[in-house]
């Protein structure tokens, strides 16, 4: 290992298992980055890499997943009455063959209609994702680019659109925003949100846009990659480390949420994508001093 770089056993008491303090502190990494656009699958990437945490465990997807779904729970509680309302309207929509018939049904289906690109990259790219992505150099990039995007964008930003004002195609965009996340560095919020500023929705419209849109691509994912999972991965402290990082996961993405919805009220972004351009270029120093 590094000189400078901190075993994880030196993070938490001799007695507190090195993995399950990891599970912890991702946990709380992807609680925070998971919301906020600096991207939570490239935190999860680089944390592992630049700690040399070696754990098959915390470098599996079925973990990666756990903790998206801590987080996806964390958008259900604060958002819960926007859900019931929306799957709601949905199904009287189905129910009565108008799709428009008032804001909720139309939110509602646009949501439908943003996340097929998320599915259709999902499904395609997953491998890729899992391995390709996750390059550091490939993240650094990635965290750089949107970075500058989301700078330009927030700094000229005047916009103060709703999201049920979006069009069809307009909501189709930001599920091809959201689609791009399936490189880690991009950020799921970062993109959409971004996006949906582009479009001219408020600050405050388009997280909220975006928060609702992870709901159904993060269930689908966990759904889908509960296959993986087995009794071996639960073994020995497997679901020490998976309940840790769930936990933690749900409750700081919980706070996350309100913090950072109040904060946008009146807050800006550009300090966020300052953070990103900073994170790329302590990843190029590692690389370039390994």
């Amino acid at each position: 290992m590094p000189q400078n770089l901190i075993p994880i056993t030196a993070l938490g008491p001799a007695w507190w298992d090195g993995d399950v303090t990891a599970a912890a502190i991702l946990g709380v990494v992807q609680g925070i980055t998971e919301f906020l656009p600096i991207s939570s699958s490239g935190h999860l990437a680089i944390l592992p890499w630049a700690f040399q945490w070696s754990s098959p465990v915390l470098n599996s997807l079925p973990f990666a997943v756990a903790l998206h779904v801590g987080t996806l729970l964390a958008v259900l509680l604060v958002f819960w009455r926007d859900v019931l309302s929306l799957a709601g309207a949905f199904f009287d929509s189905i129910r009565e063959r108008d799709l428009q018939a008032d804001s909720q049904r139309r939110l509602a289906w646009l949501l439908v209609l943003a996340t097929l690109p998320g599915v259709a990259a999902g499904l395609l790219l997953e491998n890729a994702a899992a391995t390709v992505f996750r390059a550091p150099w490939i993240i650094a990039a990635t965290l750089a680019g949107l970075g500058i995007i989301l700078l330009l964008v927030d700094v000229r930003h005047t916009g103060e659109r709703a999201c049920a004002s979006l069009g069809w195609q307009e909501a189709l965009l930001i599920g091809f925003a959201q689609a791009l996340a399936i490189v880690p560095g991009v950020s799921r919020s970062g993109s959409t949100i971004t996006m949906g500023m582009l479009l001219g929705l408020s600050r405050v419209q388009a997280a909220r846009f975006s928060f609702l849109l992870m709901a159904p691509i993060i269930f689908g994912a966990g759904v889908w990659e509960a296959r993986h999972l087995d009794r071996t991965a639960l073994s020995g402290n497997g679901g020490a480390v998976f309940l840790v990082g769930f936990v933690c996961a749900l409750a700081v993405g919980y706070l996350c949420i309100r913090v950072f919805l109040r904060y946008l009220q009146r807050g800006h972004l550009w300090p966020l994508a300052l953070y990103r351009i900073g994170l790329a270029a302590v990843i190029v120093v590692l690389l370039a001093t390994r």
